[in-house]
């Protein structure tokens, strides 16, 4: 009787702990955790504010531009005829403006691709058949490219003199709506940070109260680089993708730290990550390719696992020190020599060590060899 009741207390202990546990999201609230995470905020608010005014300064000059057809939207366009005016000064013979004009809309969404550009670049990477136009005397610029390239199957349908010729006349968006996925964006990037915020105080899982306000204020400055980086009007905008991540990151984090993983067999399986990163290591190694012109293997099977591997060694690292840290702490190795020096030095010992020195130094080898540092 006397185990049942106390069995039932803690039971009832552990569901108040577990309730307090949840309601502890109030203190997120208070003064002293607000502040750090107030004061990140307000650096990556001013360095976005910094960025968008130099990002947004041509916008009226480009919507006057608009029109009077001096430039011309891509996503926009309705007739091909629209694009021949911009075309004037890249090809000389009208036919030859005409077929290309009629084979870039092909490729815009008014064309039938359902999908609107993201860049102007897209156009760079159009090509024809070269055998539908070689012996074609009415595309003089195409027929001749096409017969200097008779090994290819295929040919540019512009040059990269015509196309960097071409892109100042070109844009893919108007002001408004690059206005209206920045502060969309913006929106999901502080929204992101504030769930964090609130969801790590209410599963009690939030470190150092400096650790989630220091992310933050690097993670906005790299949001205001991603938009400074990029035209605007003509380039894609990372910023959107970089803020998407980050709210799914931060519902990643606030999920992964509901479990209390010090009671769980997560602990016990430190050496699984480890052999998970090892694992993708040596199938880089064997298998992964690189970009064009480059012997780093960070591509595979379409992925690059390289963030999942450095996920994987963290994995390890904490579950060794957790189940070790105590052995690690209090049990020192007996001195090195006899030396005063020597003799004062204190290590923890020699055999709880090796396990992540041998798993960091295998797995910092596999980097140099797969060239990604």
């Amino acid at each position: 009787m006397s185990a049942v009741l106390e069995a039932r207390g803690r039971t009832t202990r552990s569901s108040a702990a577990q309730r307090h546990r949840w309601r502890s999201w109030r203190s997120a609230i208070e003064r002293d955790h607000l502040v750090p995470i107030g004061l990140a905020l307000a650096v990556a608010l001013l360095a976005l504010a910094m960025v968008y005014p130099t990002r947004s300064a041509g916008f009226g000059e480009a919507r006057r531009a608009l029109g009077r057809g001096e430039i011309v939207n891509l996503n926009a366009v309705q007739r091909a005829d629209q694009l021949e005016p911009i075309l004037r000064g890249v090809l000389a013979d009208a036919p030859e403006r005409t077929f290309v004009a009629g084979e870039v809309f092909r490729r815009l969404p008014a064309g039938g691709v359902e999908r609107p550009l993201e860049n102007v670049g897209a156009l760079a990477a159009l090509r024809v058949r070269a055998d539908a136009v070689a012996g074609r005397g009415d595309l003089p610029g195409l027929s001749a490219r096409a017969r200097a390239a008779a090994a290819k199957a295929t040919i540019g349908l512009f040059t990269s003199e015509q196309f960097q010729a071409l892109k100042p006349f070109l844009v893919v968006r108007d002001g408004g709506r690059f206005r209206a996925a920045f502060l969309l964006h913006v929106l999901i990037f502080v929204a992101a940070f504030a769930f964090m915020h609130l969801g790590l105080y209410a599963t009690g899982k939030t470190g150092d109260r400096w650790l989630l306000p220091i992310a933050l204020a690097l993670t906005g400055i790299g949001f205001a680089m991603l938009v400074s980086l990029r035209d605007p009007l003509r380039d894609q905008m990372l910023f959107t993708r970089f803020a998407e991540g980050a709210l799914l990151g931060g519902v990643a984090l606030v999920l992964c730290a509901i479990p209390s993983y010090e009671r769980t067999v997560l602990r016990r399986l430190a050496f699984v990550p480890l052999l998970g990163a090892l694992a993708l290591s040596l199938e880089l190694v064997a298998l992964g390719r690189g970009p064009a012109g480059s012997d780093a293997k960070v591509n595979l099977f379409g992925a690059q696992p390289m963030e999942l591997i450095r996920l994987f060694l963290v994995l390890f690292l904490a579950g060794y020190f957790s189940s070790k840290w105590a052995l690690l702490r209090e049990l020192d190795e007996r001195p090195l020599g006899d030396a005063w020096y020597l003799r004062i030095l204190k290590l923890p010992r020699l055999h709880h060590v090796f396990p992540v020195a041998i798993g960091v130094t295998v797995s910092v080898l596999f980097f140099f060899v797969q060239r990604v540092l």
